[in-house]
């Protein structure tokens, strides 16, 4: 049986051979010069229209000679088998294991085109999530201006309070109290910019947040 695959792709790559030569031929019996890259690529067409005509024929004769070894029950016939019988068989099953190769190829083709449809949708979120981190940070930048005016203000409180301790008392608890605010303000800005980078890096990682 090896033997017979590969003399099976001897004949085909001689036959192509033998193609390709007669082309070569006609064009110098006809004094068209050399090969352009067009008429090679149409030259390429022509032979592979020739191999595929010829595998068609032979497709068919195997049909044929395999369906004549079976009788109208399904029953095979008892009979010789011959070496074109041991060919036909042999590309009967090079003829299946074609289709389940094609039927696999499909599949392939149609998962790699889900798989880019996800990964795009993934990189839309990605950069979505992205422009909201920049949103967020600058808005905590501008956020955090106060916070050095409060704490120039509370400087200065300490500075007078070496004046009046009665003034110190109140103006420190106003400040202290303000400054409060601020920084937890501030926390909770930091604390929802933390959570958008995580989810752009999450995203960015493979991981949906949304499944």
């Amino acid at each position: 049986m090896e033997r017979a695959f590969a003399l099976e792709q001897e004949h085909v790559q001689a036959y192509n051979e033998l193609l390709r030569t007669l082309d070569t031929l006609y064009l110098l019996n006809n004094d068209l010069g050399t090969v352009t890259p067009e008429m090679k690529k149409t030259l390429e067409i022509r032979r592979q229209l020739q191999v595929n005509l010829e595998k068609s024929a032979s497709i068919l004769r195997t049909i044929e000679r395999v369906a004549a070894r079976v009788d109208e029950d399904g029953n095979e016939i008892p009979q010789r088998v011959s070496t074109e019988d041991i060919l036909a068989d042999r590309l009967v099953k090079v003829m299946q294991e074609n289709y389940e190769i094609d039927y696999k190829v499909k599949e392939s083709l149609a998962l790699e085109q889900q798989l880019a449809t996800e990964l795009r949708e993934e990189k839309v979120k990605y950069l979505n999530s992205v422009q909201q981190y920049r949103q967020v940070c600058a808005h905590v930048k501008h956020q955090s201006g106060p916070k050095s005016d409060n704490a120039s203000l509370s400087a200065n409180s300490t500075d007078e309070s070496h004046q009046s301790r009665q003034g110190d008392q109140v103006d420190k608890a106003g400040q202290v109290d303000e400054v409060d605010e601020v920084d937890e303000q501030i926390i909770i800005n930091q604390n929802e910019t933390l959570r958008q980078l995580l989810l752009a890096l999450k995203i960015h990682a493979g991981y949906d947040p949304f499944i």
